[in-house]
């Protein structure tokens, strides 16, 4: 992807920005929790409690960006089991006597999760594209012989789009660096140093070296600027909150979505009658959006999207969502930043519901001095809802209700670390 930035603070008219190509993958065993045992005696009662954890949780993530294709997921499962006892001695006497008995408790737990997404740019850098998205989230537990539950809940989309919208933070971050640094802000140098912090920024290196990743991040830097000696100030320019660099974004994009909802889980059983079958609930939308988004010379940022959201069962708990909004941002300085935005959100269920809310908004932040922080904010809202009921021979209005809401906040934050 190139995108053409005008900057008539520098010596160049204009930055053409390369998408940066590289991927990672980080496979994790993670046993924190192998083994918990305790074990505890009231000495009053001679009651006994005993109790004994065990799980290992397998991870695996992947990412990839090049011009065409944008891939990225993360998977992880988890098998655990628990034993509990708990003992009571016998009880003598005219009150409540019983003999000793023991209640143990076991527990077999499963549980997996996946979080992934793939755009693929026919064009390479931009133009026409497919993308494809899901969400799964599984658990599984059996409590002994007698109870069985699990619960899956799925979200699967396809799609189709035209144009390409991506990030440009690590520009502006890089920017703020060389300046710094009091550097020429070339395009060679911006080029470089926004591909390392964007690198970073995607856990590129922490994927990679672990617990050097700091190490290895800040000796790519220290390659780039030839100013080894910096590293800290560098470091905390990316990570600390003092240096307001606002989200930064260019071009546009359409995209046409079909979502697939799926929700199934066991039922508990009706002791000891019989047992209820499972509940299966699926659900799916049509998504249309359209996303725009332009920088002003790497300080100032406008970013505007409509996107609706179209229930195609025509459930009447779930009906017809459209957002709209609009943000404009300016970063005065490295320390001091600015929002205004506002939108409209339209939720609309034919013959039960019409709600809308309209909302502006403002907010500054301004580092005063060293890591304490001046934040305020000003926003208005407006909330309108109608329910409506329908009987099948007429509808009749038994709702309207109307809300405004202004609200003023100030603060000031100090920063420890």
């Amino acid at each position: 992807f190139f995108a053409n930035i005008s900057n008539a603070q520098n010596n160049y008219s204009q930055f053409t920005y390369t998408l940066p190509e590289y991927s990672f993958s980080e496979l994790r065993l993670d046993a924190q929790n192998l083994m918990h045992f305790d074990k505890s005696n009231n000495l009053s009662t001679g009651n006994k409690y005993s109790n004994f954890q065990t799980a290992i949780n397998l991870s695996n993530s992947y990412f990839t960006q090049s011009q065409s294709v944008a891939f990225r997921y993360t998977a992880a499962g988890e098998i655990g089991y628990q034993l509990e006892e708990h003992f009571y001695p016998e009880v003598k006497g005219i009150m409540h006597p019983h003999e000793s008995f023991t209640i143990t408790n076991e527990l077999i737990r499963q549980s997996f999760s996946f979080d992934g997404y793939l755009h693929n740019y026919l064009n390479k850098d931009n133009g026409f594209f497919l993308s494809t998205a899901s969400k799964i989230n599984y658990f599984h537990y059996n409590r002994g012989v007698s109870e069985n539950h699990y619960d899956l809940k799925t979200q699967t989309a396809l799609g189709v789009g035209w144009g390409r919208r991506i990030g440009l933070r690590s520009v502006a971050q890089a920017k703020v660096i060389l300046s710094t640094l009091e550097m020429p802000e070339s395009e060679e140098k911006l080029q470089e140093v926004s591909a390392v912090i964007e690198k970073y920024n995607n856990d590129y290196y922490t994927k990679l070296y672990h617990d050097s990743s700091s190490i290895q991040f800040c000796n790519e830097i220290s390659r780039i600027t030839d100013q080894p000696e910096e590293s800290e100030l560098i470091n905390l320019i990316l990570t600390s909150p003092i240096y307001a660099i606002t989200e930064k974004f260019t071009g546009w994009e359409v995209e046409l979505d079909y979502i697939q909802f799926l929700n199934q889980m066991s039922n508990e059983p009706e002791w000891p009658v019989h047992t209820l079958p499972d509940e299966i609930n699926t659900q799916s939308d049509l998504q249309l959006t359209a996303s725009y988004s332009y920088p002003f010379n790497l300080e100032k940022q406008l970013t505007s999207q409509i996107s609706v959201n179209q229930n195609l069962q025509k459930s009447a708990q779930r009906g017809t969502i459209t957002l709209f909004n609009t943000f404009f941002s300016i970063d005065h300085s490295y320390f001091w930043t600015t929002n205004f935005g506002g939108g409209i959100f339209h939720y609309y269920t034919p013959g039960v519901e019409d709600d809308f809310t309209y909302f502006l908004g403002a907010s500054t932040s301004f580092a005063v001095f060293n890591q304490l922080v001046f934040n305020m904010s000003m926003s208005y809202s407006k909330q309108k809802s109608r329910r409506i009921f329908d009987n099948g021979a007429a509808t009749e209005l038994i709702h309207d209700y109307s809300e405004n809401d202004i609200r003023i906040h100030a603060e000031l934050q100090f920063y420890i670390l």
